[in-house]
């Protein structure tokens, strides 16, 4: 996806635990960090892409769900979001969600070895907005 002129916009209330508060505490987080960030504008682009201005091989694709009342099918629709958006095994790949009990116990769901074997982070935001980033050789 080009990350040129793209807009900055989300259509999902901003409200922990809420997607829309989800995107928007990781969009914080890497634009601190000096990465440009884009949005997805339809249902075919990832939920948030973050390039590090300072070297553009570090390209990140996430995929963002928010804690809703049918979380194990949001987490499996989110597992294979972002699998199907793993077209370059040079970029890096996550999903993010809310710190709540029932999200990470869904994430925990994921084996070790297939989160280090296809490059799978996984971003937990918690009710303040602070990101909690677990690497995929890192047990949640």
């Amino acid at each position: 996806m080009d990350t040129e002129g793209m807009k900055v916009t989300m259509q999902k209330p901003s409200v922990y635990p809420n997607e829309g508060f989800v995107v928007e505490s990781v969009a914080d987080y890497f634009s601190s960090l000096g990465y440009r960030i884009a949005f997805a504008q339809n249902n075919f682009e990832a939920d948030l892409i973050a390039v590090n201005e300072e070297d553009r091989s570090d390209y990140w694709t996430i995929e963002a769900k928010g804690h809703t009342a049918s979380i194990t099918t949001d987490h499996n629709t989110a597992l294979g979001q972002i699998l199907k958006r793993m077209t370059d095994r040079n970029k890096k790949y996550a999903i993010a969600v809310p710190q709540t009990s029932q999200m990470v116990k869904e994430c925990r769901k994921v084996p070790q070895w297939l989160k280090q074997s296809i490059g799978l982070h996984f971003i937990f935001v918690n009710e303040d907005g602070q990101i909690s980033m677990y690497a995929p050789d890192t047990q949640i």
